[in-house]
């Protein structure tokens, strides 16, 4: 009986974790997301990142919109079906990660607290922007190497199959390193220590590193990862960083904590108080215990500190430490309600405080009015297209208008015929149904500052491609809010293109293909 409600409290946490992130489904691509999601559609078309189109980031991102679209076809959601597969694997790995040995189990209710936590913080503090990116899966990776360090029975194996999670992890966004003192210390506690499996640990990462180079090596794509990846990006952080000096610095501390209240607070309370407790009654484990969860957030924050830009975005790699918090507190509340009944209530209360002290603090359109659409669009009170519409955020997408612009490209389109946007609105492509097949699908990695590189190089190019492939379509801003030539309508207007319609700040342009020319 008492094993069957455990079981009860394990799936009402978990069907609850599912319910909250289940929103997520309706979002559409963001900006960056729509740029993850062309270079992995181009992919699949054979297009080669990098070589073919380029965008900065590791490749496993790419990888994962592409192997969503191949499922799924060009759709929005299957990017947002995969995150949440991810958020509840994760939830389930941060679970393992608060017992204390190999083959110690958690009492009943431990998962689903993690799988609660994980989809609450993920999809309760990140915005529907600051969602699919790579950090979800640098940290699913992560953990799935430590993990892997110290629960797979055979040691060889294990050390192999972490360095093979913590490769995946580097491919998903290289601060992943950030995370190896965690891995070398799971494999520490393995009979004969570190020094006899990092070797073997070090082949697994290099295998799949050296998996990555060779496949872009073939492609004839090394070199130019290597430029867009490492020295493209070093610029990047240079030039773009948002912390230079130690008053930067903390004021972007400060920003990331104030967003995350009260669970950034609750966090390091919580903790503190667990390894006093611990210290006082000098119980060792509990000690540990409470540790675990503040190590892994010490190693979240390294990896976004070298960055040294402190998106929101990046924080997702707290998922595991707070999930893994999650599991531990409920490992105190499950001593504490030791009948069937208190469990029941303690389960209700942990889930009341979890949802509550996230969505009552965080601004509406972060998930409550996000939800509130989800539930209207199911009943049919909101289209498709308001859904769409709905997500417009100010200084950041114009979703509307942008949504329109495609629609338009969409509908006078001919077959055939390509689109070329410029600025930073990828989403576009999307909404059209549309590819450009040039290198420079956005503008904004050839003239933003702090993002350009080998400017005047990568303009003549774009200019060169531009007149070679001479899409039919263009649409760009009515007023660049960088002054770049590239982006400006007149520019174009004056290489033969005749503007079709504007829709806010977007001005569409058409230029009729050659006879003959391929489109």
């Amino acid at each position: 009986m008492r094993a069957r409600a455990g079981r009860g409290i394990d799936a009402a946490l978990g069907l609850l974790a599912l319910a909250f992130a289940a929103p997520s489904l309706t979002y559409p691509l963001s900006r960056d997301q729509a740029l993850y999601w062309y270079v992995g559609r181009d992919w699949l078309a054979g297009a080669v990142p990098y070589r073919d189109v380029v965008e900065h980031k590791t490749p496993l991102v790419y990888a994962v919109y592409a192997l969503g679209i191949a499922l799924t076809g060009e759709t929005m959601w299957a990017i947002r079906a995969t995150e949440i597969a991810a958020t509840l694997v994760l939830g389930w790995l941060a679970s393992r990660l608060a017992v204390t040995a190999r083959r110690a189990t958690l009492p009943a209710g431990a998962l689903g607290a993690s799988l609660l936590v994980a989809s609450v913080f993920y999809y309760g503090y990140l915005p529907f922007q600051d969602q699919g990116h790579s950090e979800i899966w640098c940290a699913l990776f992560a953990a799935a190497a430590v993990v892997a360090a110290r629960d797979v029975r055979d040691p060889r194996r294990a050390a192999l199959v972490a360095g093979l999670c913590l490769g995946l992890a580097f491919v998903a966004k290289p601060p992943a390193l950030a995370f190896a003192p965690l891995v070398v210390a799971a494999l520490h506690g393995r009979r004969a220590g570190v020094a006899r499996w990092a070797p073997t640990a070090s082949l697994g990462f290099l295998a799949v590193v050296g998996v990555v180079v060779a496949y872009f090596a073939s492609r004839g794509a090394v070199a130019a990862m290597f430029d867009v990846v490492v020295r493209a990006n070093g610029a990047f952080a240079l030039e773009g960083r948002k912390a230079s000096t130690a008053g930067e610095w903390l004021w972007r501390f400060w920003k990331a904590l104030d967003w995350f209240q009260p669970w950034s607070w609750m966090f390091l309370g919580l903790c503190l108080t667990g390894i006093a407790r611990g210290l006082v009654r000098r119980d060792e484990p509990l000690v540990r215990r409470y540790t675990r969860p503040l190590l892994w957030a010490a190693c979240a924050y390294v990896a976004v500190l070298v960055q040294l830009k402190f998106y929101a975005y990046q924080h997702a790699l707290f998922i595991v430490p707070c999930a893994l918090l999650g599991a531990t507190l409920w490992v105190d509340l499950s001593r504490a309600a030791r009948s069937p009944l208190r469990r029941a209530f303690a389960a209700t209360a942990f889930a009341a405080v979890t949802v509550v002290t996230c969505v009552a603090d965080t601004p509406r359109d972060v998930w409550w009015l996000r939800a509130r659409n989800a539930v209207r669009f199911a009943r049919g009170e909101l289209d498709a297209s308001a859904l769409v519409d709905s997500f417009d955020v100010e200084g950041w997408i114009d979703m509307t208008s942008s949504h329109a612009a495609g629609e338009w490209v969409r509908t006078h389109a001919q077959p055939g015929e390509h689109l070329l946007v410029r600025g930073y609105d990828p989403q576009i492509y999307y909404f059209a149904g549309r590819r450009y097949g040039g290198r420079f699908f956005w503008s904004s990695v050839l003239v933003t500052p702090g993002l350009s590189y080998r400017r005047d190089e990568w303009l003549a190019a774009d200019r060169a491609d531009i007149e070679r492939l001479r899409p039919a379509w263009v649409v760009t801003w009515f007023e660049s809010s960088t002054g770049a030539e590239c982006e400006a309508p007149g520019w174009f207007e004056a290489m033969g293109w005749e503007r079709s319609a504007v829709f806010g700040p977007f001005v569409v342009l058409y230029r009729p293909p050659r006879a003959g020319a391929i489109q």
